[in-house]
């Protein structure tokens, strides 16, 4: 997979070269035409010329840009590997999802007007998780895991 996203990133990347050439070489030949002209009235014609053509190339080495971004977004993804979903906690005939604690605990202490830091603590003998709000902590706060 690796070696796709290295190739792929490599193409959008000559891509980006590509259009940034064509462009340069629009400005370049321009100004050519300016040097060249000595009345002031085809010099002025030839800034129109540049002028109207400048927004069609900006437009294409944005869309260039933001495809290349896109395809270099997603190699990356691909590069990083797999993605952890969810985390469960098998304990004593309890089975319970790490995120489901966690909205569990964060309701409790919603419930009783905390605020602050929380750190939560799975105590498995118990089959609760006992948690402390700006590193202080009480009996009263803990969640049940057999309810969850």
């Amino acid at each position: 997979m690796r070696k796709k996203s290295v190739k792929t990133t490599a193409k959008s990347t000559e891509a980006i070269t590509e259009t940034a050439a064509k462009v340069k070489e629009t400005v370049k030949a321009a100004a050519k035409k300016v040097e060249g002209s000595a009345p002031a009235e085809k010099t002025a014609e030839v800034v129109k010329e540049v002028v109207n053509k400048a927004p069609e190339a900006v437009q294409k080495a944005e869309k260039t840009v933001k495809t290349a971004t896109k395809t270099a977004t997603k190699a990356v993804r691909k590069a990083a590997g797999a993605r952890v979903k969810e985390v469960s906690l098998e304990i004593f005939e309890t089975n319970v999802s790490l995120k489901d604690v966690e909205k569990a605990v964060k309701k409790d202490v919603a419930e009783k007007g905390l605020t602050g830091d929380i750190c939560i603590y799975i105590n498995a003998e118990r089959r609760a998780a006992y948690y402390t709000v700006n590193q202080e902590g009480s009996d009263e706060y803990k969640v049940d895991l057999g309810n969850l």
